[in-house]
């Protein structure tokens, strides 16, 4: 292309070079592939999939070569007159690069508009599909009217009444929520919360008209908000409002937020109770005896040191929950409560393996007539077999007769399918 073939050494103006330079990256852009689509989930609903969706437009071009978010401005006609040219550049102040240059630009009415729309429409169907949002797009899949769907779905789902829904949580945040200290929310989960409240009203705020707070009025906010005795994180308060340097610290809502989270009480505590526990058993020497002491089984607290099942965990007092999960800590207790559950688990399945019973008469006959073909007596095998008939037809118990075997006899075994058969006739026989 022409572009290519410019250098510095032509002579050219610093405006041709300019125009060069900003053509031949913009070629570069349009080579390389274009991003995955981001689809609207729970981690990404609709009001944020919307900003996702439209950088990756700004990165997806169509058949012109120019970004598809063009299809999606809300005025398909461009200003007349165009704005000026920044100088010695190839766009304008107000758009401040070529690819914003062609988004604002570009017309609606040239050939190839309806292919970029149709390509539109595509990737809002995959953006959209197995979603409850797909249906505020079936009414534009006939013409493939990708614009069309675009400024449907956004009307629908991020309209006035939706920017402004997220404006009143957001302040509610920002304004009602009060922090006290109890539990484990710490202070800089309380800070983050109202950085993120702050966040998501300047976005609201390029949709509907809305007054941002200033920095004072934030930190004034977060000062309200905390209600505590602490009385380091009350100096820290005292501090920030008496604050005489300008700008002073009411000013700035990130210095202040750190000097109350570096005072935060409740993460002091969570602190502190952690190297109690490390030191329970790194520093405390009795508390070492005293684990010694347990290998045999039994705490002080008349705990038995071994996996306990949730019925009988919540059988235990306080003193012996600690007691327990002080040991667990421990690598012995580690090993002794491990080998304890692959115990129990064992012998639960173990238990329930020897509980079930046969799945039907066949599986049962055939096991017995498996245990009695081992060597055994006539006598005894044909005593077992007529018992077993007895029971299946209610017959009166029969006096047993005894039968001399003879000498050279050898073992009789019977054949599993004539057995089968006679308890089929004698189950039957009973039926009847």
């Amino acid at each position: 292309m022409l572009f290519d073939t410019i250098k510095p050494s032509t002579g050219l103006s610093d405006q041709t070079q300019h125009f060069a330079d900003a053509l031949k990256a913009f070629e570069e852009l349009c080579n390389k592939p274009d991003p995955d689509i981001p689809l609207i989930t729970k981690s990404l609903p609709i009001m944020k999939w919307f900003s996702a969706f439209h950088e990756t437009l700004k990165r997806t071009f169509g058949t012109r070569r120019i970004p598809l978010a063009y299809a999606t401005r809300p005025d398909a006609a461009t200003a007349t007159p165009p704005p000026a040219l920044a100088q010695d550049q190839p766009y304008s102040d107000e758009h401040g690069s070529m690819m914003e240059e062609y988004i604002a630009r570009a017309t609606h009415s040239h050939t190839n508009f309806n292919s970029d729309n149709s390509l539109l429409y595509g990737l809002l169907e995959v953006a959209t599909r197995s979603t409850m949002y797909a249906a505020s797009i079936q009414a534009f899949a006939k013409k493939r009217d990708g614009r069309g769907a675009y400024l449907a779905l956004k009307e629908q789902h991020l309209g006035v009444a939706r920017w402004m829904t997220e404006i009143q949580k957001h302040e509610y945040t920002m304004y009602s929520i009060r922090w006290k200290g109890t539990g484990n929310f710490t202070i800089q989960q309380h800070v983050s919360n109202h950085r993120n409240a702050y966040t998501q009203l300047a976005a609201a705020g390029m949709h509907v008209p809305h007054q941002l707070p200033n920095e004072r009025s934030r930190v004034a906010y977060l000062l309200k908000s905390i209600e505590s005795n602490d009385p380091t994180l009350l100096a820290a308060i005292a501090n920030i409002i008496s604050d005489t340097d300008v700008p002073s610290l009411q000013d700035n809502f990130e210095r202040a937020a750190a000097l109350i989270q570096a005072a935060c009480p409740v993460e002091k505590r969570i602190s502190g109770n952690k190297r109690a526990h490390i030191s329970a058993f790194s520093s405390d020497t009795s508390s070492q005896a005293h684990i010694s002491a347990l290998q045999c089984g039994i705490g002080s607290s008349g705990v038995h040191f071994r996996f306990y099942d949730q019925p009988e965990y919540r059988q235990l007092n306080s003193a012996q929950k600690k007691e327990l999960a002080l040991w667990r800590e421990t690598p012995s207790g580690k090993a002794a409560v491990a080998k304890s559950k692959a115990s129990s688990q064992s012998s639960r399945k173990k238990s329930k393996s020897q509980g079930r019973p046969p799945k039907n008469m066949s599986a049962l006959v055939a096991k017995e007539v498996a245990k009695y073909n081992a060597p055994q007596s006539p006598s005894a095998m044909r005593a077992a077999v007529m018992s077993a008939i007895g029971e299946l037809v209610d017959f009166p118990p029969a006096t047993p007769a005894v039968i001399v075997p003879p000498p050279s006899t050898m073992p009789m075994r019977w054949n599993t399918e004539q057995l089968q058969g006679i308890l089929r006739n004698a189950r039957n026989a009973n039926r009847n």
